[in-house]
């Protein structure tokens, strides 16, 4: 896994970021910050990071924005898609840990998101489960990879989908496990 570029770490409890923080470096900042999220509730958009698991919250994406550095609800599963564009294999296998893993959900393309961990293994955010770790092949996954390559795939396809952020976790919500 490789990444260029840093990503300003995120506050804890205001999902808001601050240039006193700790900047992004690559996989192993990455793991670390998600493997701190074990055992943290799952919400329906972004996340609440409270600095305890106990009264924590995430989505699927919201562990990957808070495992970068980023602002709660600042992407979606489609949107990391892009980021990863042409990093993209669908072989299970060669998957590195950092890698993120995108996964068919709810009749969409890139319907889900977690963080590949090595041994076959993700961790990921869903309802009723939190945040925990998972098989890597509990979904149908469509592909994995590192961020920083070339894509297609844009947030106007995401866009043409759902009319805005709010409605895609509205339906994520309602579909999610029926």
């Amino acid at each position: 896994y490789s990444s260029e570029g840093s990503y300003t770490a995120v506050s804890e409890g205001t999902g808001s970021t601050s240039s006193s923080d700790a900047s992004y470096s690559g996989s192993s900042d990455l793991l670390s910050r998600v493997y701190s999220l074990l055992g943290s509730g799952y919400q329906y958009s972004g996340y609440n990071y409270t600095g305890d698991t106990s009264t924590s919250s995430f989505t699927c994406s919201g562990i990957v924005d808070y495992g970068l550095g980023r602002d709660s609800r600042s992407s979606s599963p489609e949107t990391r898609y892009a980021e990863v564009g042409s990093n993209i294999s669908t072989d299970v296998s060669s998957f590195q840990e950092g890698d993120l893993v995108f996964y068919s959900y709810g009749g969409r393309d890139v319907g889900h998101v977690g963080v590949y961990i090595g041994n076959g293994q993700i961790i990921d955010s869903i309802p009723n489960g939190g945040v925990a770790v998972r098989d890597v092949n509990y979904m149908d996954v469509v592909g994995g990879g590192s961020l920083g390559g070339s894509s297609s795939y844009s947030y106007a396809d995401y866009e043409e989908s759902y009319s805005d952020y709010d409605s895609y976790y509205d339906y994520a919500a309602s579909s999610y496990y029926e």
